[in-house]
């Protein structure tokens, strides 16, 4: 519908779209809805938005993520077993067609590169879990990175497909790291067009908190007298 919308009206401007997708976190994990946990910027989107006070998912996150990434159910795309979308277009491949640049940074689940299925970019974990700080092998001067299947995971960097990824960077935390690819590529855009005739969807699926919960110690430290802390 979209896509036919602005094939009808060339001149309609057309709104840039951030979608963000926090892995495996309860609604009441943000602070707009009563979490400890100090949410800042995501309580002034609420404050100056709409607050959802019902959502469903499919209990599992590749399903949900194939449904809100194609607007059908898991079972109807196909995306179980193998988690690859099938019978279904992404919300990237109806977005190109209406002159959108789509940008994917964060995690996946599937078996299939971001990148083949209508983003122009993609940077982040197909698989469905990793270690925060180094998904790949054991770096020089460094502990082996704590991991359910070491080495084992994929990770995509635009067309490449890497099994492991181990960063260089000694900073790296995929949060941080999903988003400074975000912003990268914003950056670029405006670069390219500063009239801001192309729109923009970026699609910003953090891996955090699923499981393993890792956090930078100052951040822990934040919270250790915090009531219900884990």
């Amino acid at each position: 519908m979209l896509g036919a919308v602005c094939a009808a009206e060339p001149d309609l401007k057309r709104p840039n779209i951030l979608l963000i997708l926090a892995d495996d976190m309860g609604w009441s994990d943000v602070g707009c809805y009563g979490s400890e946990i100090a949410t800042p910027n995501l309580d002034s989107l609420a404050r100056g938005g709409l607050r959802f006070t019902q959502f469903y998912n499919t209990a599992k996150c590749n399903p949900s993520r194939a449904c809100l990434l194609t607007g059908v159910y898991a079972q109807q795309c196909r995306m179980m077993n193998p988690a690859k979308i099938q019978n279904a277009v992404t919300l990237g491949e109806v977005l190109r067609t209406a002159g959108y640049r789509t940008l994917w940074s964060g995690k996946h689940h599937g078996t299939e590169n971001p990148f083949t299925r209508g983003f122009d970019h993609y940077f982040g974990l197909r698989d469905g879990a990793c270690n925060y700080f180094n998904p790949g092998f054991q770096r020089p001067g460094e502990g082996r990175p704590a991991q359910k299947r070491y080495g084992g995971r994929s990770w995509c960097i635009d067309d490449q497909t890497l099994q492991p990824y181990t960063p260089v960077e000694k900073d790296f935390y995929t949060t941080d790291y999903f988003t400074k690819y975000g912003l990268k590529w914003l950056d670029e855009l405006q670069q390219s067009d500063p009239a801001g005739h192309t729109p923009f969807f970026l699609y910003m699926a953090y891996h955090a908190p699923h499981d393993p919960l890792m956090a930078w110690p100052e951040d822990i430290a934040k919270y250790q007298q915090v009531p219900g802390r884990l």
